[in-house]
């Protein structure tokens, strides 16, 4: 039987982060969590994106 991953997006919303201006934190704070919290195999997906209304609901939909 193969290895099922579960698949788990995590986007960071930040307008600086996003242009490159600084280094996202968010997410790789949430990954380290996860890894301690969770004991099956997971994936991430991972997005940083603006604050921009329109790009937040298209992304999260």
């Amino acid at each position: 039987m193969k290895n099922k991953f579960t698949k788990i997006g995590l986007i960071s919303i930040s307008d600086r982060a996003s242009k490159g201006e600084y280094e996202d934190q968010g997410i790789p704070n949430l990954k380290s969590w996860l890894q301690k919290a969770l004991s099956s195999p997971f994936e991430t997906i991972e997005k940083v994106i603006p604050d921009e209304k329109p790009l937040i609901e298209s992304t999260l939909i």
